[in-house]
């Protein structure tokens, strides 16, 4: 499990179920996402989407959990990255 994985589960479902959609917020080509979605659910050992044929029309009742996760967990990593480069480390500074 990577973090593109769970990107692209966040992207295509705020994008209506849309892997084009999705593949082009995310700037990586269309089959680039259909491969991680496929080897996420490979390494989960289950559907995180329902599709007809192979068209994806909504989460199953997993994948609204690993959706909601997903998200969770991207919104921490996002708040770590602005450590990064903020005002947050100043009061860690043990040197005053």
């Amino acid at each position: 499990m990577n973090l593109k994985q769970l990107k692209c589960v966040r992207a295509i479902v705020e994008n209506n179920y849309s892997v084009s959609q999705a593949s082009k917020k995310l700037h990586i080509c269309q089959p680039g996402v259909s491969a991680h979605i496929r080897n996420f659910e490979a390494y989960l050992g289950l559907n995180i989407f329902v599709r007809n044929g192979k068209r994806i029309i909504k989460l199953t009742d997993m994948g609204r959990q690993i959706y909601s996760r997903s998200c969770l967990a991207l919104d921490q990593v996002e708040k770590i990255q602005e450590l990064k480069g903020g005002e947050q480390w100043h009061h860690l500074d043990t040197r005053d």
